[in-house]
């Protein structure tokens, strides 16, 4: 497949891995002993995305193909794939959420505590909300309100004269 293609089904992958808690993909068949922090090929490769203009259709093989490349590595079993690196997913799922310009409010209902009272980010997201913060001036904002510690111990390079406005 082309490679924009697979970036975008590697986005897609990353959005639900890093969105839903996962911890690998599981290709194989489920015969009732998936870990719960694995998430099934078969919820990867449903419906549809776009590129350039045109939608395509996610399959089992273009999803295969894309585990298949760098980005992934096993997890011990055979039918268990995740991220060769967190940071891939972490910038991933950020830029996927950039991709679909994802409104604001429901930005920041996948990245905020819903039981946090003063709405602090997830601690597992800090990095993707990061990511994000520096590629959208309104979720930058956003956090900058609520946690800018985030943004300060990010490793998300940021230059002087941000910093100094976060601090």
């Amino acid at each position: 497949i082309e490679r924009q293609k697979r970036l975008i089904i590697a986005a897609r992958i990353a959005a639900i891995t890093i969105f839903g808690n996962k911890f690998a993909i599981w290709s194989g068949t489920d015969w009732g002993y998936v870990p719960d922090e694995d998430v099934l090929i078969e919820k990867i490769c449903q419906g549809t995305e776009t590129f350039d203009g045109r939608e395509f259709e996610i399959t089992q093989k273009t999803v295969a193909e894309v585990l298949d490349t760098g980005l992934f590595s096993s997890r011990g079993e055979l039918n268990r794939m995740g991220w060769a690196h967190q940071t891939y997913a972490e910038f991933l799922a950020a830029w996927y959420l950039v991709q679909y310009q994802t409104p604001l409010n429901q930005v920041m209902k996948l990245i905020v505590s819903p039981e946090d009272p003063e709405r602090k980010l997830i601690p597992q997201l800090h990095e993707t909300a990061a990511w994000l913060a520096s590629m959208r001036t309104d979720v930058l904002q956003e956090i900058m309100k609520t946690d800018p510690d985030v943004l300060l111990r990010s490793d998300i390079p940021t230059d002087a004269n941000l910093r100094a406005a976060i601090v």
